[in-house]
């Protein structure tokens, strides 16, 4: 059983997607297979950068900034996760009569 596409709904009726879709190719390589970016260098094209149909781009863009705000939240979630750990290792600490805070 194959995986529904996700790009699907935001495509246009009867549009092939290898026609919105730019294949990612490096034309510097022998095989056409792209290296991965050297340490430091540059990240490389953005997804954005592959997707010519404008529906399909304003749907990815969409998803990009929701998954950002998701991401965000999570690491705000996990600092104050982190925050109280750090809580209860120092009232443990301070209990058993050791100095300072834990690190």
């Amino acid at each position: 059983m194959e995986s529904p596409d996700p790009t699907a709904a935001a495509r246009p009726a009867g549009t092939d997607p290898a026609a919105t879709v730019r294949p990612v190719t490096d034309p510097t390589a022998a095989d056409g297979a792209v290296p991965v970016p050297e340490a430091g260098g540059p990240a490389g094209p953005r997804p954005l950068d592959f997707v010519d149909d404008p529906a399909v781009r304003a749907e990815l863009a969409r998803r990009m900034a929701e998954l950002a705000e998701l991401l965000d939240e999570a690491g705000e979630a996990l600092g104050g996760i982190l925050q109280d750990v750090r809580r209860g290792f120092d009232s443990a600490a301070r209990s058993r009569g050791a100095d300072g805070p834990s690190t």
